[in-house]
């Protein structure tokens, strides 16, 4: 659970998971934001990355793990898509 919107832990198994089960899902497309491990981007260089400031233990990312859990546990196909990803092509034009 990483926001504020009233779900309690509790609400996870009694109600996420049960409703998947019951829906018989076989996909799921699941967003992921690179601020959940990377909270900060350490250079200006894409090219170079600096593993020691990676949060793959955010709490964002322990939820996005729950859901990972889950589709594995139900035999689904998972599709994870970036969103809010910024950069530049090589040529250092803008992407967007």
């Amino acid at each position: 659970m990483t926001r504020n919107d009233g779900a309690k832990a509790e609400d996870w198994d009694r109600i996420v998971v049960k409703r998947v089960k019951e829906m018989g899902l076989q996909s799921l497309r699941v967003m992921v934001m690179p601020q959940w491990y990377e909270p900060k981007n350490d250079n200006p260089d894409a090219s170079k990355i600096d593993w020691h400031n990676f949060t793959f233990n955010s709490v964002e990312m322990q939820s996005l793990y729950k859901v990972l859990d889950m589709a594995q546990e139900q035999k689904m196909e998972v599709t994870l898509v970036l969103w809010g990803a910024s950069g530049t092509f090589p040529d250092r034009r803008e992407l967007w």
